[in-house]
């Protein structure tokens, strides 16, 4: 696929969609050649190919048609995660996904934003594990003490986790040596110093999270704006840690619902200590 940005462009008065979607073609000398007829069919087309198409419209009601296909890349999850809310409030907001089912493409039409939601999380986790991707090591730093924002790796091949993680205590000098045996030790360290950490193990659809016993306002936003990947998984657990007199005490949840009424609960531990004090740490 292209290594280059989102191309962008505004129709004036008269023009019509497959204008650009020619200028595109030729920019980067893509094999397609469109009639005048082909308005609809070519931005499905370079969907079926793996481009993600976006079309709005004022002729006679605000419409904007999203061409979803089959794998959803990195940058194209990161510009959708980015800017796909402040499409909610068209008067139509509709999505065609493209999928290859028998050597044939289907095309799957929605028009509801959550739904969709869910499928380009699948989706996306579907590219990565088309690239070897065994999975992910994300920690959401607290910015009290890091002012970097997330820090996120994957894994491939025979590496594992506590490798991300002492990548991580390495970045930022933390003084942490993690042997091949510290998969757990590893992120419990991590979140009982007020990081809030995530295990993913795609093969398996499997994510843990690791809670701090204070989350933040950066660590609670990802959370939120990371939901619908989060439900995504089949397998979703987490570990709670909080420190008793010196003494760290593990709580296991096995319930997203829990997981979330955990995660507010500790948020709101945060606001009320921002409010006393200024300041959590």
């Amino acid at each position: 696929m292209l290594n280059s940005g989102v191309f962008f462009r505004i129709l004036k008065d008269g023009e019509n969609h497959l204008k650009y979607i020619r200028e595109f073609v030729d920019t980067y000398n893509l094999s397609y050649s469109f009639s005048d007829d082909d308005s609809n069919e070519a931005p499905a087309l370079l969907a079926k190919d793996g481009f993600l198409v976006v079309k709005t419209s004022w002729d006679y009601m605000n419409i904007v048609v999203f061409y979803v296909p089959e794998l959803i890349t990195d940058n194209q999850k990161s510009w959708l995660d980015t800017n796909l809310d402040s499409f909610k409030n068209y008067e139509y907001l509709g999505f065609n996904n493209y999928s290859l089912v028998d050597d044939e493409v289907i095309e799957e039409r929605i028009e509801d934003l959550e739904k969709e939601v869910v499928e380009i999380n699948k989706r996306y986790l579907n590219f990565r594990k088309s690239l070897g991707v065994e999975g992910r090591v994300i920690i959401v730093p607290d910015e009290e003490q890091i002012k970097d924002d997330v820090f996120e790796k994957i894994i491939v091949g025979n590496e594992n986790h506590v490798d991300r993680y002492q990548d991580f205590s390495d970045k930022y000098h933390l003084g942490y040596e993690f042997s091949d045996n510290d998969s757990y030790i590893a992120p419990l360290t991590m979140a009982s110093i007020g990081h809030f950490c995530y295990n993913t193990a795609e093969s398996i659809s499997n994510i843990l999270m690791y809670i701090p016993e204070v989350v933040t306002e950066r660590q609670y936003n990802y959370f939120v704006n990371n939901r619908e990947m989060i439900l995504n998984y089949v397998d979703k657990k987490a570990t709670a840690v909080k420190d008793r007199d010196g003494n760290l005490v593990i709580e296991t949840l096995d319930d997203f619902d829990l997981i979330e009424k955990e995660v507010n609960k500790r948020y709101g531990k945060y606001k009320k200590l921002k409010e006393e004090k200024g300041h959590v740490r």
